[in-house]
């Protein structure tokens, strides 16, 4: 979902490949076509968000992000009011361990943490600076400014709230911390130090390991079938070919990357 969002039939090639690994297609989907070829490389990492330390990424300026760089959050209690920049967006690995962090809020408690604000553009902090609102600092400053800063609701997430206290014991898990100079009990920054291990049991690493070894061994089978899902992907979204008409069809390729699907299944052990 973003601009990160994936077609849904292309969304349905990458849990093929999935299933072929072993993955959860939401570990798939997350990653991608290129979290595939990450496992199949010669050394197995553990998966991360971090995919940059608290600030600059990727060559930006403060506030001046394009939008097609940000990950886009969509979750209950997500909901920007005001001059909040709607959707919501932020940093791609900063996403990745917020997303994580409303999902166990929600498995703990039952309810959904009510979300503000995260990416926050030039001019929106300018406005927020010349406007004396929530005590906002010049632009160029903001951590809001890199996708890298979360704002709750400020007159629902105050310090002793139970919302609070969650946040206090748990956030750090998911490599948030809050602003304390000036105080916000408000504002939760990223720090990039959140790794998906950190929020797995035992159990569930240990998989994600014998996943990896299990395609590092594989790596030139799941290549190929990366590339054939990248081609039948672009397949799924065009019209079949007409009858008469030179090339394979829609459905010739689906029969052929399906076949392809259960030879790595087989071999994985899958």
């Amino acid at each position: 979902m973003n601009d990160q969002r994936v077609p849904d039939a292309k969304q349905e090639a990458i849990a093929a490949v999935a299933a072929a690994a072993g993955m959860t297609r939401r570990t798939a989907i997350g990653g991608g076509i290129a979290l595939t070829l990450a496992f199949a490389s010669s050394a197995f990492a553990k998966p991360s968000s971090a995919m940059a330390a608290n600030g600059a990424w990727g060559g930006y300026t403060n506030g001046r992000i394009p939008l097609d760089a940000l990950t886009v959050i969509e979750y209950p209690g997500v909901n920007p009011v005001g001059r909040s920049m709607n959707p919501m967006r932020l940093e791609p690995g900063c996403a990745i361990a917020f997303m994580a962090l409303l999902t166990r809020y929600r498995e703990d408690t039952g309810s959904y943490l009510p979300v503000d604000e995260g990416y926050r553009d030039w001019d929106t902090q300018n406005y927020y600076y010349e406007n004396g609102i929530g005590g906002a600092g010049p632009p160029g400053n903001s951590n809001h400014g890199w996708g890298k800063a979360v704002d709750f609701y400020q007159n629902r997430v105050t310090e002793g709230s139970n919302y609070y206290n969650w946040l206090a014991a748990n956030a750090s898990t998911f490599g948030f911390t809050v602003l304390r100079t000036p105080p916000e009990a408000w504002h939760w920054n990223y720090s990039g130090t959140y790794t998906e291990e950190d929020d797995m049991t035992p159990e569930q690493w240990q998989r994600l390991q014998d996943v990896g070894t299990k395609v590092s061994q594989n790596a030139d089978a799941i290549a190929s079938l990366t590339a054939s899902v990248q081609t039948i992907s672009q397949y799924l979204l065009l019209p079949r070919t007409e009858a008469g008409v030179a090339g394979p069809s829609t459905v010739d390729n689906v029969a052929l990357t399906s076949a392809k699907v259960d030879r790595i299944v087989a071999k994985l052990g899958a």
